[in-house]
């Protein structure tokens, strides 16, 4: 079987397109990687892992930052990656079963319950019509 050259280019048109239109930040259903999850210190390593092997369970992509390094440099390297949400875990998230959630693009954090997080996502596969992430409220 070929493939006709005039479908792949008008496939890498439809992502340089898109690419262009988001500059360079694509939207959540479709990044690569979906919440990175970066731990403040070595004490709360267990419940970073824990997070990211539920999330990776009802098929969440994501990725788990912790080297040895400052939060401050952690997040500023996510932000560079344009990671559309960060969640930051700490001794206080492990103790509260909480992550303190970033959003790429909008300055501040919100503390959440990781039970409401993992529940909308696992509520919808698609991820681009789930109204809690996309109002802004996760």
């Amino acid at each position: 079987m070929i493939l006709h050259q005039a479908v792949l280019g008008s496939i890498e048109r439809w992502i340089g397109i898109l690419l262009e239109n988001h500059g360079g930040a694509l939207p959540l259903w479709l990044a690569p990687v979906q919440i990175a999850v970066a731990s403040i210190s070595d004490k709360s390593v267990e419940w970073a892992k824990a997070v990211v092997a539920k999330l990776r369970r009802i098929g969440v992509r994501t990725e788990l930052i912790n080297r040895d390094a400052t939060i401050s440099k952690k997040i500023h390297e996510l932000s560079k990656r344009k990671i559309p949400l960060i969640a930051v875990v700490g001794e206080r998230e492990a103790a509260n079963g909480t992550v303190n959630l970033r959003r790429f693009g909008v300055s501040g954090q919100e503390e959440i319950a990781f039970a409401l997080l993992e529940e909308e996502f696992s509520g919808n596969t698609k991820l681009r019509s789930n109204k809690v992430i996309r109002e802004g409220r996760v």
